[in-house]
């Protein structure tokens, strides 16, 4: 199987079911929806563009982790105990500059608690205690 026989093949399996998702994505990449023929005679790498972000949309919808809801735990969690003031501080990861509501800051920006968010909800599907039905 060649590399655009891969990508075109693995978007086709990908979309059934996620049409919604597909067009989504397709209006991402390409600025609207196209047909499959303009989408099997475009570029190779818009092509694998559709196929990663396709992947990556529907184990974000599948994923019963609230992406939303852990980054505030990730973010609160970094933050302890502190005076009331707003305060601004530096994202450790990415510098940007936030304001805080307690004198204890949490390092971490909203964005950035957000991509881990969204990290651990695509790739960590073992994080749940075993005997929670």
């Amino acid at each position: 199987m060649s590399l655009d026989t891969f990508y075109i093949s693995s978007v086709q399996q990908k979309k059934k079911g996620h049409m919604t998702e597909y067009e989504t994505v397709l209006n991402e990449v390409f600025g609207r929806v196209i047909s499959w023929e303009e989408f099997k005679n475009s570029d190779r790498k818009l092509q694998a563009r559709v196929m990663l972000k396709l992947d990556e949309v529907i184990k974000l919808n599948e994923s019963p982790i609230d992406i939303k809801k852990l980054a505030y735990a990730i973010q609160h969690s970094r933050s302890g105990v502190g005076g009331c003031a707003m305060t601004e501080f530096e994202c450790k990861f990415c510098g940007k500059e936030e304001l805080w509501g307690n004198t204890n800051t949490p390092g971490i920006c909203k964005d950035c608690a957000t991509n881990m968010a969204k990290n651990i909800a695509k790739y960590n599907y073992n994080i749940y205690k075993e005997d929670i039905c």
